[in-house]
């Protein structure tokens, strides 16, 4: 199954706290929020906003601090 990226992602570069929303999928008409998992700057979205990935695919990357 085919999911898709919400367009509100945290762009790159962009500082982030441990368990913040950083944004949201879309998967079977459901959102899911996607959660910091330490804090923490954005180094890349490996996704675009709107496209489908699948599952196991690294949406973005995260350098901690």
């Amino acid at each position: 199954d085919a999911a898709q990226v919400d367009p509100q992602l945290i762009p790159a570069g962009d500082e982030v706290t441990e368990g913040q929303i950083i944004g949201s999928v879309m998967v079977v008409k459901t959102a899911i929020e996607l959660l910091a998992p330490a804090a923490g700057v954005i180094e890349s979205l490996d996704v675009a906003a709107t496209q489908n990935f699948a599952k196991g695919a690294v949406l973005a990357r995260l350098q901690p601090r």
